[in-house]
């Protein structure tokens, strides 16, 4: 069976309740697709720390936080 979910990861989905209902309904998980990633089109000076967070977040911290729970 096939099933796709779509979600954005900081959109404050709990990640261990998702995977837990996705585990129960279908079974086992053979397949996860992390696919992520945004940038600022700026130099480091121009930068700020929000940014940088935000870049992160979104880039490193979402994909590690799926994977992880999964």
């Amino acid at each position: 069976m096939l099933a796709i979910a779509r979600f954005c990861a900081l959109e404050g989905i709990d990640l261990e309740n998702f995977f837990a209902s996705a585990h129960s309904k279908f079974g086992a998980l053979n397949i996860l697709v992390c696919s992520a990633g945004i940038g600022y089109r700026l130099t480091l000076d121009q930068a700020t720390l929000e940014e940088f967070d935000h870049t992160f977040n979104v880039d490193v911290r979402s994909i590690f936080s799926m994977v992880k729970i999964a």
